[in-house]
């Protein structure tokens, strides 16, 4: 016996009626808030009533689902309340856990089943909630039920056993294994309604061709879409427990920023598998422009780490995907109009010798420097500017402010303007996220080695993402026609 199912045996030998209720509905609400933590449950006034239920789960966007509580020691009568509750699809949670015959088990099956009723018990429950050996989708699982489940799951053995069908199947299907993959799509399809099997069904597919197996191949019925959307990867965000970058890279292979706006919405953003997932996709996430906020004094005391997170958008605020870091927080964008909007009143350069010292260890491709209204540009076709010689050209201008530098990455030129704080690539650039980020928070804002060299470490992506912007310095604008730059992106 569980200890679930003595703690409510106790509860019914209670010699107070209505204390013996309230600790059993005690019991299980606490034993349902443990199984799916993202659902709220309410207890109310009913106990054991034919139609009104004991308790209801309730999650965002006012879904809901009625529990009923029942005796089990009747199979006969528990089937007619299975069958008079078919419309209300509930959750029927057994006070005690049955011994049954296998006839008996596959009749309340299927008629569980036939009425949309997932049927379980305090055995069920507590194998699922307490396994020993927990898999990375065991809370994928109990979500899962909790919200759609169907048919009867009863004993702990049953219990684990779709456990490990369910974890086995998405482990196969990120290897391509055809066999597992086709037994956890099975089961699924036997526990689960039409809708909520079709959604797992597609997550399951996401993992398949994560995993880089061929569409054609996969055992369930595939969405051929090119892109199966952000379905898939809110399930895995929000439920997959694992931070294997091999995983997280593997369903994002598709991802952009709009969809990380979309996860977003569903509250995802400052989970760690969200940081997992745009962590493992660096080299796919892309990018052209970035304003980055000095937060210096901000975080004179406790510097925050480093941190992945989303702006939503805010009336006339478009959104950004946002990295904190100390010292600074940076929000990038696809084009530089969708940064407009936070930018402020252009300010000041920063000093020659400020900028010789940021750029040790930049490309500069050509830079601005302006006194009074006094404007020197310098550019080298090669790719790279020599400071010595933006020293020597300003020596006899000595409030000499460096407005612009452009800024040569492996995938396009960015230009940094020190008076907006921004980062913008240059035309032709389809620049990745990070190394518009790394360009422009290292120019922006002063950082110490040990900073710069976590910032670093924390953007790395591969060496080949450079291929789609070899032609990209072809036609590079003079520096003085780079305050048009922002209506060049957009088109």
């Amino acid at each position: 016996m569980t200890t679930l199912e003595q703690h409510v045996i106790d509860a019914l030998h209670e010699r107070d009626p209505h204390q013996s209720e309230k600790r059993v509905k005690e019991a299980i609400a606490g034993a349902l808030a443990a199984f799916d933590p993202s659902a709220t449950v309410k207890i109310t006034t009913y106990f054991n009533h034919t139609y009104a239920p004991d308790m209801v789960l309730r999650w965002a966007k006012d879904v809901e689902r009625p529990v009923f509580l029942r005796f089990t020691d009747n199979l006969p009568e528990l089937g007619q309340d299975i069958s008079m509750l078919d419309k209300l699809d509930p959750l029927i949670f057994g006070l005690t856990t049955p011994e049954l015959s296998e006839s008996d088990e596959d009749r309340l099956d299927e008629t569980s089943r036939q009425a949309d009723v997932l049927l379980t018990t305090p055995a069920a429950v507590e194998e699922l909630t307490t396994r020993e050996s927990a898999a990375p989708t065991d809370r994928m699982l109990r979500n899962s039920l909790a919200h759609a489940g169907r048919g009867a799951l009863v004993g702990s053995t049953d219990a684990r056993d779709l456990a490990d069908t369910f974890a086995k199947g998405f482990t196969d299907a990120a290897g391509g294994q055809v066999t597992g993959t086709r037994e956890a799509l099975n089961t699924i399809e036997h526990f689960f309604g039409e809708g909520q099997a079709r959604r797992l069904n597609r997550v399951v597919q996401a993992v398949w061709e994560g995993g880089g197996s061929r569409l054609d191949q996969y055992p369930g019925d595939a969405e051929l879409s090119s892109d199966v959307g952000s379905l898939p990867l809110l399930y895995l965000v929000q439920l997959m427990d694992t931070d294997d970058e091999g995983f997280w890279r593997g369903v994002g292979r598709n991802l952009t920023i709009e969809h990380l706006f979309e996860l977003a919405t569903a509250d995802v953003a400052r989970t760690n598998n969200f940081q997992h997932l745009v962590n493992a996709n660096l080299d796919v996430l892309r990018a052209r422009a970035c304003h980055v906020v000095d937060m210096r004094l901000l975080d004179e005391k406790e510097p925050p780490e480093l941190r992945w997170g989303v702006d939503l958008p805010v009336s006339q605020t478009p959104p950004a995907l946002t990295l904190r870091g100390p010292g600074f927080h940076a929000f990038a964008a696809r084009t530089g109009k969708l940064i407009e909007s936070r930018l402020k009143k252009p300010a000041a350069g920063i000093l020659v010798e400020e900028y010789v010292e940021r750029t040790q260890s930049a490309s500069v491709a050509s830079v601005s420097a302006s006194v009074g209204g006094t404007r020197l540009a310098i550019s080298d076709d090669s790719g790279t500017t020599d400071s010595d010689v933006l020293a020597a050209a300003t020596s006899s201008m000595p409030s000499a402010m460096v407005d612009k530098a452009t800024v040569t990455t492996p995938t396009g030129r960015i230009t940094i303007d020190f008076t907006r704080s921004t980062g913008i690539g240059v035309t032709k650039s389809d620049t990745l996220l990070a190394h518009v980020l790394l360009t422009s928070v290292t120019l922006l804002v002063p950082m110490d080695d040990e900073q710069q060299d976590a910032l670093n470490d924390f953007l790395t992506v591969g060496s080949d993402t450079s291929a789609a912007n070899d032609d990209e310095d072809d036609g590079q604008p003079a520096f003085d026609d780079l305050d048009d730059m922002d209506e060049d992106l957009d088109t």
